[in-house]
């Protein structure tokens, strides 16, 4: 007869043996994210900000109608090819476009991309606009 000792043991190393394959087994979300804040003001000045820890369009003087562009490098540092869709949210959204999206970057691959913002005159009255744009990875087996 197995003791009671031995079958804690067993047990024990059964619950181990199967975490650890459930570590190696089981797929890691593939989707990544990065996301970066985007804004312009609406004011009666002009003014701009090369800065980069943002995505800056700067300063849009009352009454005019402006098309801002940035440009910008991005990069797959991951070790799969991975599909690059750009999404932008917040009250930006509808003003920004931008020259590529929903493509494939190879891994180690950069990639120059142009992001611009079209705004009216009377789009937006004084004030500081802000939206974010999210950068999703989605790896390739």
């Amino acid at each position: 007869m197995i003791s009671n000792k031995n079958k804690f043991y067993f047990i024990l190393l059964i619950c181990i043996v199967i975490l650890i394959a459930s570590f190696f087994l089981i797929e890691k979300p593939k989707v990544k994210y990065f996301e970066y804040d985007a804004y312009i003001i609406k004011s009666e000045e002009y003014g701009f900000n090369a800065d980069n820890d943002k995505i800056h369009f700067g300063s849009m003087y009352v009454n005019d109608s402006h098309v801002r562009k940035r440009w910008f490098t991005i990069s797959n540092d991951f070790d799969k090819n991975c599909i690059v869709n750009i999404l932008v949210e917040g009250p930006l959204a509808k003003s920004i476009f931008i020259d590529n999206n929903n493509f494939i970057l190879n891994k180690s691959e950069q990639k120059e991309l142009e992001m611009g913002l079209a705004i009216s005159a009377n789009e937006f009255p004084l004030g500081k606009y802000e939206g974010k744009v999210k950068f999703e990875y989605d790896c390739i087996k």
